[in-house]
């Protein structure tokens, strides 16, 4: 009866670690936001606000770097984001900003994840995801 137990449980977990890391794989590569109301302006590689999700676990939000070495005073927006990702839960992806030893992370609880598409949402949003397309 142990046995079986044991087995039942070993297979269970494989399952759950199996499907934990397919859909880390389909998570992997670069992803274009799409979003109706907002008009990013286009960078070298891409848009802001574009992902690119890496197979070792770390991620870029792209933004405007030229913007970081202007000398005029004010407000500039479009910074780039660096980290590390993972999954939650197999339902949540968390992105961990550097520097790390700050702890700061933003959550998104993935509604939506096919080969071409990613819709994500934020704790503290109800209606607004954010929509990505495969590059």
């Amino acid at each position: 009866m142990k046995e079986m137990f044991l087995r039942i449980f070993v297979l269970i977990t494989f399952l759950a670690l199996t499907a934990t890391a397919c859909k880390q794989s389909q998570l992997t590569g670069n992803w274009s936001r799409l979003d109706s109301t907002i008009k990013f302006k286009d960078i070298k590689f891409g848009k802001i606000g574009d992902l690119t999700l890496n197979n070792d676990s770390t991620f870029i939000i792209h933004g405007d770097t030229t913007n970081s070495a202007s000398t005029i005073a004010g407000w500039h927006g479009g910074d780039e984001y660096r980290g590390v990702w993972g999954l939650h839960d197999n339902n949540s992806l968390v992105l961990h900003l550097e520097p790390q030893d700050e702890k700061n992370f933003v959550h998104f609880k993935i509604v939506r994840l096919t080969k071409n598409k990613l819709v994500l949402k934020t704790a503290s949003s109800r209606k607004n995801h954010i929509i990505y397309n495969r590059k």
